[in-house]
């Protein structure tokens, strides 16, 4: 597929907007799965991440629409970066050296794969 810069700019936007759509869809999923919170009705975290997994994966469609398959997957990997940092930040949980060291190099494979694009 011979794509020009602003379609590569465009997929590369609904892949963040995918992996930051079912990153917080399964947070949802996991905070009314497990009860986190004390809301009776637990089953409205559970349906919106539904929703904004299925919003992800509309993002994700129109991605492969506007690139090739070959860039725009491989740069899913970023959904990794954001579960840890909502992991993190949000559900309390550790951040180990060897986690670092790997989102750092999914962050590099990342801007080079983002980089490589056809012109």
């Amino acid at each position: 597929m011979t794509e020009s810069k602003p379609h590569l700019h465009k997929g590369i936007f609904c892949v963040v907007m995918s992996a930051l759509c079912m990153c917080f869809g399964e947070y949802l999923w996991k905070i009314g799965g497990t009860g986190r919170y004390a809301v009776p009705q637990k089953w409205v975290f559970i349906a919106i991440g539904l929703g904004l997994c299925a919003m992800g994966g509309l993002f994700i469609i129109q991605a492969y629409r506007l690139g090739d398959l070959s860039a725009i997957q491989p740069m899913n990997s970023i959904s990794y970066i954001f579960s840890t940092i909502i992991s993190v930040t949000l559900l309390g949980e550790s951040l180990s050296l060897q986690k670092v060291i790997g989102i750092l190099l999914i962050i590099f494979g990342v801007i080079l794969i983002g980089g490589s694009g056809k012109q």
